[in-house]
This record gives C-alpha cells, sequence and structure tokens, in this order.
C-alpha cells in the first residue's frame, strides 16, 4: 500500500457519507487480492452484514454471525486486530467456523474491530484466497483507515435513526437507541453481551435507561435529542473525564 492509495482510501471514506459507496470498497482498492466485508457484532447494534466486496466473503460474515465464533468475533471482544494466515491448520482456534468454511477458497483472514471511543460497533474482514502476513505498517494504514469507517458506520446509524420505521419498537431501534445509552452512561461491556461481569450498580442503571426507551424512540421521531433528554445531560460519543 502506498501513500497516494492511501490516501485515496482515506478520502472515499471520510465522503462516504455524501456519495454513498460502499465502506468495503475502498480496503479492497488499497489491499490487492484481498476481499472485505463490514459486519455489526453484539448486543449495542445487533449482528448484520452491512457490506461486502463479494459473496464469499459475505458468507464468510455470515457463518460468524450465525455461529457467534470466528476471527471477527475475536477482534471484537478483545478489541484487537486478530491475524489468521491460515485457516486450514489445525488445531483451529475457532473449529466450528473452520469446518464451515471448508470447501471455500479463502485460506487467510485479517479482522479489525469496529469502534468509536467506548463504544464497539463490529468488525472489517480482509479475506484473501493465499495465506497471507502483513507488515506492521500496513496493519497500522489499513487500521487507520478502519477507524474512519467506524465513524460512518455511526454516522449512518444515526441517519437511520432518524428515518420513520413501520415498527414502533423495531430490533434494530432498540439495539441502536440502547448503544447510544450505553456510550453516554459508560456501560460498554454490558451492552457488548456480558463479556465482563458488570456491577449491581451498572446492571440497575441499565436496567433503568432501557426499560425507557420506547417512549424515548416515539420521542426522537417527533424531533429533539432523545438521549439528551434520558441522560440528562448532552450526549458525547467519548467517555467524558472524570472530575
Amino acid at each position: 500500500m502506498d501513500r497516494r492509495e492511501f490516501r485515496d482510501a482515506a478520502a472515499a471514506l471520510r465522503a462516504a457519507h455524501r456519495t454513498g459507496i460502499p465502506l468495503c470498497s475502498p480496503f479492497a482498492k488499497v489491499m490487492p487480492g484481498a476481499r472485505a466485508a463490514l459486519s455489526t457484532f453484539g448486543a449495542t447494534f445487533g449482528d448484520e452484514t452491512l457490506c461486502a466486496t463479494d459473496s464469499e466473503s459475505a458468507r464468510l460474515d455470515e457463518l460468524q454471525i450465525d455461529l457467534g465464533e470466528g476471527p471477527s468475533w475475536q477482534s471484537v471482544r478483545e478489541r484487537r486486530t486478530v491475524l489468521e494466515p491460515d485457516l486450514r491448520r489445525s488445531p483451529s482456534p475457532w473449529p466450528v467456523f473452520a469446518d464451515a468454511t471448508f470447501g471455500m477458497s479463502t485460506q487467510s483472514v485479517l479482522a479489525f474491530p469496529l469502534s468509536v471511543g467506548v463504544v464497539a460497533l463490529g468488525a472489517l474482514g480482509l479475506y484473501s484466497d493465499d495465506p497471507e502476513t502483513l507488515t506492521r505498517h500496513e496493519v497500522d494504514a489499513v487500521a487507520a483507515l478502519v477507524a474512519i469507517a467506524a465513524t460512518q458506520v455511526l454516522r449512518r446509524t444515526f441517519s437511520r435513526m432518524e428515518a420513520p420505521v413501520d415498527d414502533a419498537y423495531s430490533r434494530r431501534e432498540v439495539h441502536q437507541a440502547t448503544g447510544m445509552v450505553v456510550a453516554q452512561l459508560e456501560i460498554g461491556a454490558l451492552a457488548r453481551g456480558a463479556l465482563h461481569p458488570p456491577s449491581s450498580r451498572k446492571k440497575a442503571s441499565a436496567a433503568n435507561q432501557t426499560s425507557k426507551l420506547p417512549a424515548m424512540l416515539a420521542s426522537q421521531r417527533a424531533g429533539g435529542c432523545w438521549v439528551e433528554r434520558l441522560v440528562g445531560r448532552p450526549f458525547v460519543s467519548q467517555k467524558p473525564r472524570r472530575r
């Protein structure tokens, strides 16, 4: 990946909310031979493939969503890049996922966690037909692009929340609403599927706030920031400083 390719990919991702391009496309261009899929994972935003450059990468992401294991899940849970240069190696860290990929052409996968501040959104998976490794420079460059893509995913989430939907209490809206509350109340671990047992105080706080979500969703459609009314202070996407 040269500097010009990186700059072009970064510019394309930053403008994605205006151009409407699939967020996966710039990654496939800067990583020759690689295919890409981007998905949300976990309790906060639900499990869904947002984009994929081809049918096999889409299938690989769908398998991970269905099975609850795989490199993308691991990158989300551990909040780090996960590189598997050979999916056929034994023993596999994801045996069920590895068995399900038998017969596919993909040999290697690189998964990057997708997050904004304390909010975990999902993961980007890069798939290749050849066993591959990346240099530290290449990994850092892709991670920087993933960070830009994460802000676009969050932006699109806000846009979807503004749009009217038929189901007043749709699963997607509740996931998205919970995600906003999670970011404000600093209960990211709880919303990401209880990866770490929360304290009883945080459990009580989360239960109290999320029980108000249906009313807040209806209020949001009428205008104004329901997150601010719910938590009683302006919404911020990053963890606030402690005084």
